[in-house]
Order: structure tokens, then C-alpha cells, then sequence
């Protein structure tokens, strides 16, 4: 049959096996395990005075032994602190002192952990944001400016300043003050004649294209206008160099107005014999004489009168009356000059009444 062991024999062959630190550890184990059990045992008897710890180790069977000599736990960190040089000694022996050897050699979680250590953990650590807070406060504190004080040492500068002699301009003589007047006026004017020839001559129009459509448009330089038409200065400025070119016959029709103005009436309808141009010119609605209707109404261009009686007293030899929509009661005798024309509304003529209460 098999062979019976006892527990106690087993326990006896372990303790030879192991060494005596293990021995005292299984010893101690097996005391707690006693008391532990003692504790909750409801018929142990209570022993009270210094000697309960004595007697209750001997009721267990255990007799008092020496303690085994423990380490403290900064003995153990240091140990643990000692070995932990040694290996590291021992792996930069073997890697060496480059630093992107070292790197290398790290594993990937090490290699992470020395990155946020370098780069994160300063600008997020409590230390960082610390001195972080401490230069906002200081920078605010310097930003709360004294005006007193400002105001106290400016003045102080300027008294210094002025017995130094560095302000110049505070003791001016009165011609010096009058010349500087004078070419200030004078710089003025400058600037002045330089934006209006600009206006006059379009210099500072520019053709630019636009980024979207591709198409060209318009822009000032001096005003920042931009638009897709011709600026009216370009195009005055091309009929006038047509005009130049061709000679009376390109001349605008803006500018046959505008003469034709200073003209005499039967002068301007001579001069619209010229040409067709000179003749649409000459007949202008700006020249003639215009008449409201008794409803009343308005011109937009021409000079108007209020009755005919009123405009055949202004009118001259060659010019024309033009009569607006509506009755026009004449009470007075009409008289016409020789070389009057009167006309109805151009848009609407039968649409004018003309009743006399005189003679014509």
C-alpha cells in the first residue's frame, strides 16, 4: 500500500530544503495563523497584563524566539535604487552616450514617455502653469500705467528740454513763424493742383481684371472706386484726342452745347447748317423757351415761363417756344418777332389747347 506521511514530517523535509530566512517567514506565517484563530475562539481564555502575549504564544505551542532581523523601508528603496544603476550602468556601457543612440535603443512606450516629458509635461505641469499665471499678473501690473506720474515726468523732460535749448521751435521768431506759414500754404496748393490734374488728366484710373469673372474693370488709385464702365474723364479724354485728331467735325456734342450757349439765337441755327452733328447740337432742349400749362407741371431742362406772353417778351430771332401739355389761357394780345418758332409738346402736340382772350 502507499506510504503514509506525516504532516509534521512533511513540514520538517521543506524546512531543510529552504534556507533559514524562509524557515522564520513560514514560522511567523504559522503564529499569525494561530493567533488569528485563537482570536475568534469563543472558549480561549482572556488574559489580561503585559504577559497575555507570552502566554497566549506558549498556548499555541509556540515558544518565544529571537525576531529575525528586518529590513527598513529606506534600506529596501535603496537597495532597489542601487540595483536600478547598475542595470542602467551597465545598458549605457553596452549603447553608449549618443543620445539619439540611447533614443533608438528605447522601446516605444519609453520613447513616448521621454517625449511628453520633454515637451508636454513643461507647459502643463502645475510648476508651468504657476509661472505662467505669476508672468500674467506681472504683465498686467505693468500694463496699469500711472498717469500722474506720466504727466509729472513729461513735464519734467520739457523744463529740462527747454533750459537744454533742445526745443528750438518754442522760441521761433515771428518771421521764422511766417515762413513756415508760407510754405505750408505753399505744400498745400501743391497737393491740391496735383489731385485735381489727376482728376482732370484720369492718371490715377488703372484697367485691373477681376479674379472671379476674368474680366477687366476699372479702379482708382486715389479714391479706391472701382467700376466696370468707362470713368467719364477717359472718355472725355478719348473724344478730345479724336477731336484733335479728326478736327471740328470730332468735336463732342457737349462741347457744341456749351459753345453754342455763348451764340445768338439765329447764330446757333446758321451754325446747325454745318452738319448733322452741329445740328442736333444747335436744337438742344436746354435752348429753348418752355411754357407750363394753366394745370401747372414742371420742366426738367430749358427755361421756363409761366405764360406765353411772358416768354415771347425774352425771346429772340431764331429761338423757339415750346408749349407743354395742357390749356394755356391767354388773356393779353400776342405779339410774335420775325423769326420766332412756337411748338407744342414734342412728345405729345395734340395734346396742347391754346385759348386767346386777345389778338394775335
Amino acid at each position: 500500500g502507499a506510504m503514509e506521511v506525516d504532516e509534521k514530517e512533511v513540514e520538517a523535509a521543506m524546512a531543510n530544503a529552504e534556507d533559514a530566512e524562509d524557515v522564520a517567514a513560514a514560522n511567523a506565517a504559522k503564529l499569525d495563523a494561530a493567533a488569528d484563530a485563537a482570536e475568534f475562539d469563543e472558549n480561549a481564555k482572556i488574559v489580561e497584563g503585559e504577559n497575555a502575549g507570552e502566554e497566549e504564544g506558549i498556548k499555541n505551542g509556540a515558544a518565544k524566539k529571537p525576531k529575525v532581523n528586518e529590513k527598513t523601508e529606506a534600506e529596501k528603496e535603496a537597495e532597489e535604487d542601487k540595483k536600478l544603476e547598475e542595470e542602467f550602468a551597465a545598458w549605457q556601457s553596452k549603447v553608449g552616450l549618443d543620445p539619439e543612440a540611447l533614443k533608438k535603443s528605447l522601446k516605444p512606450i519609453e520613447r513616448y514617455s521621454l517625449a511628453f516629458k520633454e515637451d508636454i509635461d513643461p507647459y502643463w505641469s502645475v510648476h508651468a502653469i504657476n509661472e505662467w499665471q505669476r508672468q500674467q499678473a506681472k504683465d498686467d501690473d505693468d500694463n496699469d500705467l500711472d498717469v500722474d506720474k506720466i504727466e509729472e515726468e513729461k513735464q519734467l523732460e520739457e523744463e529740462r528740454a527747454l533750459a537744454e535749448g533742445e526745443l528750438l521751435a518754442t522760441f521761433f521768431p515771428p518771421t521764422g513763424i511766417l515762413k513756415q506759414r508760407h510754405l505750408y500754404l505753399r505744400e498745400k496748393r501743391r497737393v491740391r493742383a496735383e489731385v485735381k490734374r489727376k482728376r482732370l488728366t484720369g492718371e490715377s484710373w488703372v484697367i485691373k481684371t477681376d479674379g472671379k469673372t476674368q474680366f477687366p474693370f476699372y479702379f482708382n488709385n486715389e479714391t479706391g472706386e472701382a467700376r466696370w464702365e468707362k470713368p467719364k474723364v477717359l472718355v472725355d479724354l478719348d473724344a478730345y484726342s479724336n477731336a484733335l485728331r479728326v478736327g471740328w467735325e470730332g468735336v463732342t456734342r457737349d462741347v457744341l452745347v456749351h459753345i453754342f450757349k455763348f451764340l445768338k439765337p439765329i447764330v446757333r441755327m446758321r451754325c446747325g447748317e454745318v452738319s448733322k452733328k452741329w445740328r442736333n447740337a444747335s436744337i438742344d432742349v436746354g435752348f429753348m423757351l418752355r411754357v407750363l400749362p394753366a394745370e401747372g407741371g414742371s420742366f426738367k431742362t430749358g427755361n421756363v415761363y409761366k405764360s406765353l406772353v411772358e416768354a415771347l417778351e425774352v425771346a429772340e430771332e431764331g429761338d423757339t417756344i415750346e408749349l407743354g401739355q395742357g390749356h394755356h389761357w391767354e388773356s393779353g394780345d400776342i405779339v410774335v418777332k420775325a423769326g420766332i418758332m412756337i411748338e407744342g409738346d414734342e412728345v405729345s402736340p395734340d395734346k396742347v389747347v391754346v385759348e386767346l382772350g386777345g389778338t394775335l
